[in-house]
């Protein structure tokens, strides 16, 4: 997500906790620039940004113009549209915060959320260039060679670029199990490939397998 703020990102820097857009009890945000950009919801949501093409034809120069555009109309296909979406993918997150729900502290180091990440996320359960058998995960395939960096789990090849960063922990689906916020991006090193997305991995307390049941 830090390199995706470079629009939206308000000039504050906060760490770790933050109240939401009204009153109540803070979620635990991880990035810096998101709980800023959070704190001054409002602000964001029609900060302008680039101007974004959708497939309809339409534009929109803001979080709120975005988040209004139907689940159905597509970002437009080229490589430029492609590009600017990437700077969109803070609204998806900014949503998503808007409307969880806080859990108790709990006061991890970053590892704990990476060496989940490279060792339990089943690679299969969100869309991306990744074709892997069911169940896969990153640790299991030793042409990534991933590696941990602060809350980001990075694999940068000769051929792809991939970046998983926890950027929240908080209940997304209402159930009152904790659930994580996870930016990826998705970028082929030849080609015009790229993709940007917010997922929510889910009920990320139980043992076993980390799955993804959203992504925007």
């Amino acid at each position: 997500m830090r390199h995706l703020l470079l629009v939206f990102a308000t000039a504050a820097t906060l760490h770790g906790c933050t109240g939401g857009p009204g009153s109540g009890p803070s979620l635990e945000i991880f990035d810096p620039d998101l709980a800023s950009a959070f704190r001054s919801y409002e602000r964001t949501l029609s900060q302008p940004g680039t101007p974004l093409r959708f497939e309809s034809g339409r534009t929109v120069r803001d979080c709120r113009e975005y988040l209004a555009m139907p689940a159905e109309d597509e970002v437009g296909g080229t490589v430029y549209d492609r590009m600017i979406a990437g700077e969109y993918v803070v609204c998806d997150a900014l949503e998503l915060l808007r409307t969880a729900q806080p859990l108790p502290a709990a006061r991890r180091p970053p590892s704990f959320y990476t060496s989940a990440l490279i060792e339990r996320l089943d690679l299969t359960s969100f869309r991306s260039s990744l074709d892997e058998e069911p169940g896969s995960v990153l640790s299991a395939i030793p042409a990534l060679k991933p590696k941990a960096q602060g809350f980001s789990v990075i694999s940068d090849t000769d051929e792809w670029y991939y970046d998983f960063e926890v950027l929240a922990r908080a209940d997304f689906t209402g159930d009152g199990r904790e659930d994580w916020l996870v930016g990826f991006s998705d970028i082929a090193r030849e080609g015009t490939y790229r993709d940007h997305s917010t997922l929510v991995v889910t009920d990320a307390g139980r043992p076993g397998r980390l799955r993804v049941s959203l992504q925007r």
